[in-house]
């Protein structure tokens, strides 16, 4: 789970909300490559701590919205460098933190002055230090052997929130 409709309250970002008409028109632009690195491959980068130009903890390859507990979230599904994994099993990073911009706060295209898209998901950060606090850590699991040619986890999220409204599930940013 990437981001939760909701009202979120940040000290950086101010105050915003996201519905499940964002969440769906995320989907959306991801599907078209919008902020995303190649315009060949439909897949977000899933960093360490934000480090943008740093190596890839992995990929996050898709994106839909589902219903978790009666309102729309963003999942994911991420293909994790072999690192990555080994990072997480031996505690290295414990949460994970979505890189995107909502309604209010929009993506400009750094090809195209002055186009702006609203809803745009850019990718991820394994982190330590969580805008919002009380998050529960990312958990890696394996994928039932046949199903790929590697080991790849299942990265499960579960999160609670102290700073945010009317949300109840989200990763560090929402």
């Amino acid at each position: 789970n990437l981001l939760k409709a909701g009202t979120c309250n940040t000290p950086w970002h101010g105050d915003f909300e996201l519905t499940g008409e964002d969440l769906e028109e995320m989907v959306a632009n991801f599907a078209e490559g919008v902020g995303l690195v190649a315009e060949d491959e439909t897949k977000a980068p899933l960093n360490y701590g934000h480090m943008m130009a740093d190596k890839a903890a992995g990929w996050i390859k898709r994106i839909r919205v589902e219903a978790v507990n009666g309102t729309a979230a963003l999942m994911g599904d991420v293909e994790w460098t072999p690192a990555a994994v080994q990072a997480i099993k031996d505690g290295e990073w414990r949460y994970l933190s979505p890189e995107f911009n909502p309604r209010g706060y929009p993506w400009e295209d750094p090809e195209q002055e002055f186009t702006f898209v609203d809803n745009v998901l850019t990718g991820a950060a394994l982190t330590n230090i969580p805008l919002f606090k009380k998050l529960k850590p990312i958990t890696a699991s394996r994928i039932p052997p046949g199903r790929v040619q590697f080991i790849t986890p299942i990265i499960e999220i579960m999160t609670s929130y102290a700073y945010v409204h009317t949300l109840t599930y989200a990763i560090q940013v929402c």
